[in-house]
């Protein structure tokens, strides 16, 4: 109960809750993200996540890095968790807002909604779906 309380806490406080998690407030990329939430900025209705991570990349002065998620698991430089990092997953890819033990908080293109009408947003994921943590 307390995660979903801790879930929508972070869904409600909107842009400005970056620097809540320690570190979000100095990574440009992030805070693109998290202003994007609720919106599909790509246009894309289906598979867009790596597509939103590379605009968000791109927009931040960052290097892009493609289209498809699993394309990020060398990008970048290797990290452990920790917010602001790239979380990939076999079909996933989003930037790190928390982490919990044994899983992690992301926001990601291609998340909530009806499918063909996704937006922005978080989700947690098990550690054990993510396999590669990246720093852009």
């Amino acid at each position: 109960m307390k995660i979903l309380l801790f879930l929508a806490m972070i869904m409600v406080a909107g842009p400005a809750h970056a620097g809540f998690f320690g570190g979000g407030g100095n990574n440009q990329a992030l805070n693109i993200a998290i202003k994007a939430n609720g919106t599909n900025p790509t246009g894309w209705s289906r598979n867009w996540c790596g597509k939103f991570m590379d605009s968000t990349l791109r927009t931040a002065g960052k290097a892009g890095g493609g289209n498809l998620a699993i394309g990020y698991a060398k990008y970048g430089k290797p990290s452990n968790c920790r917010v602001g990092a790239i979380a990939v997953m076999h079909g996933h890819v989003g930037f790190v807002t928390a982490c919990h033990d044994g899983s992690t908080t992301i926001i990601s293109g291609n998340h909530a909604g009806k499918s063909g009408h996704r937006t922005v947003g978080y989700g947690q994921y098990r550690n054990s779906r993510i396999v590669a943590f990246r720093m852009p």
